[in-house]
């Protein structure tokens, strides 16, 4: 069982150390933020720190993992280039549905009841969260994030850092580009381009997204 801390201490950090102690396959220390005190609890779990202290948490706690609990791609991506150790933990709940084929990459984050299906390939640090779906022979690169109740497709790619917002749905074969972002409720019938911001029914382009 390896010891595991994690960088943030926001909701989604939370659902993240709930899920890491559920699994069984971690021993949870704390959280870490440069916000917050040190030996503040937060269900039950300490602050830590701030992310200067990993360094020396590592020297004394040799299976020392660290996972980033921040549900924004830019700023998750930000605070992963900071960390002193590299020895990212790829967490999954217990209950989420992932067949044995699928790959996940270091630092990624799968929710309770997630369903993942065959030949689907996932990056790193890269969130798939609660009851959304993800269908055969998807592509999803690093940083990215769908959020609860979405549904991918089959055969479906989205590019470094896209955003698929709760409730979206992505048709089949379609490529969301980088950085691009799909709001919430969303049907994407058509590929849509990097750096641009998405809604409706069918989708529509509203704006293009933050800078990344």
């Amino acid at each position: 069982m390896d010891s595991l801390v994690v960088a943030g201490a926001s909701g989604h950090a939370r659902v993240i150390a709930s899920a890491a102690q559920k699994s069984g396959k971690f021993s949870v220390l704390g959280y870490l933020d440069n916000n917050l005190p040190a030996g503040l609890l937060v269900d039950g779990l300490p602050i830590l720190g701030g992310d200067d202290i990993l360094t020396n948490l590592k020297k004394s706690i040799a299976d020392l993992k660290v996972i980033v609990g921040i549900g924004d791609n830019a700023l998750r991506q930000s605070v992963a280039a900071k960390i002193s150790i590299k020895d990212f933990a790829t967490v999954v709940h217990p209950n989420a549905v992932v067949a044995d084929d699928v790959q996940i990459g270091d630092g990624s984050f799968v929710a309770a009841s997630a369903t993942i299906n065959v030949g689907v390939r996932i990056g790193c640090h890269v969130i798939v969260n609660t009851s959304s779906s993800i269908d055969h022979d998807c592509d999803i690169a690093d940083f990215s994030s769908i959020s609860p109740g979405a549904i991918l497709t089959g055969g479906v790619s989205l590019r470094r850092g896209a955003m698929i917002g709760a409730g979206a749905v992505i048709s089949p074969n379609l490529e969301v580009g980088q950085h691009a972002v799909v709001g919430a409720g969303t049907v994407v019938i058509r590929s849509l381009p990097q750096d641009t911001c998405w809604v409706g029914v069918p989708a529509r382009q509203i704006a293009k997204s933050p800078k990344q």
